[in-house]
This record gives structure tokens, sequence and C-alpha cells, in this order.
């Protein structure tokens, strides 16, 4: 899997051929985010279910190990992972998750005018702890956290 970087110019300012982030034959899901300064996260999972990350900085440089981290390692459990700014110079990743006999949930998923809206959700069958959600617009992402008390 590569990555480029282009200018406001539509011009490659790293290698023509774009960065090798990792050389996993089966790469999928990649999403990438600033890391608030020059430089970007990417993430992505591989076939059989684990979730992985890499830094670049702003000359195309992979910062940490060859093949990405690790950041979820689990077989045939983890699937698309999403990335978010953390405004720390880091990221928030969130994926669907089936560990735990268990899986990530869609509330809402339409395109709806500006204004304020309530969702119900439902918690039952999921456990305790800390949950992620996102809110998606056509400009950005946003990733919170809420705690499951039960």
């Amino acid at each position: 899997m590569c990555t480029q970087r282009i200018n406001p110019d539509g011009i490659y300012q790293w290698r023509v051929d774009g960065v090798t982030v990792n050389n996993f034959s089966d790469s999928r899901y990649p999403q990438i985010t600033t890391d608030g300064g020059t430089g970007a996260i990417v993430t992505w999972d591989t076939g059989d279910g684990n979730i992985y990350a890499h830094r670049i900085d702003s000359a195309g440089t992979v910062l940490w190990d060859v093949h990405g981290i690790g950041i979820s390692l689990d077989p045939l459990s983890q699937y698309e992972p999403k990335i978010a700014e953390d405004g720390n110079g880091g990221a928030i990743i969130v994926w669907d998750d089936y560990r735990n006999n268990t899986t990530s949930s869609t509330l809402v998923n339409r395109k709806m005018e500006p204004g304020s809206y309530t969702v119900i959700f439902d918690a039952t069958g999921l456990p305790g702890g800390v949950l992620y959600y996102c809110m998606k617009t056509d400009k950005e992402m946003d990733v919170r956290s809420m705690i499951l008390v039960k």
C-alpha cells in the first residue's frame, strides 16, 4: 500500500510512485489523517482482521516500524478502521470489532439537514466499558467516546 502527498497545484511532493506504507498483500480500508503538524498517520486492516497504523513525516519518511505498528491484533475479529486527529500530534482509531460476539452498529446513516437530532442507542448485549462513536459530515469527522456502565 502506498500514499502520496500532493501540493495545492497538484504536484507530487514525494517519489512519483508514492511512499510504501506497508508490504502486506491483503491491506484494506486505508484511512489517513493529519498528525496536526506537517505529517500524516494512516491506518488499515489486513484480510485476517488485524488493524495497523503508520506515521509519515512531511518529507515522505515512514517513522514507525517498517510494517507499521499493530493497533489491535486479534485475527478474524476487527475490520474497517477509521481515523481522526486527536489534537495532540496523534490519532484516534476506531474499527468494527466482533470480539465477544458483539458487532458494531450504525445508528444513523443518511444525509440530514443541519439541526439538532436525538438518536436512541440500545446498548443491550454490549459489554460495559469505553465505547467510541463517530459523527461524520461532508467536510469532517469527529470521533468521541462514551462510558457504558453495566
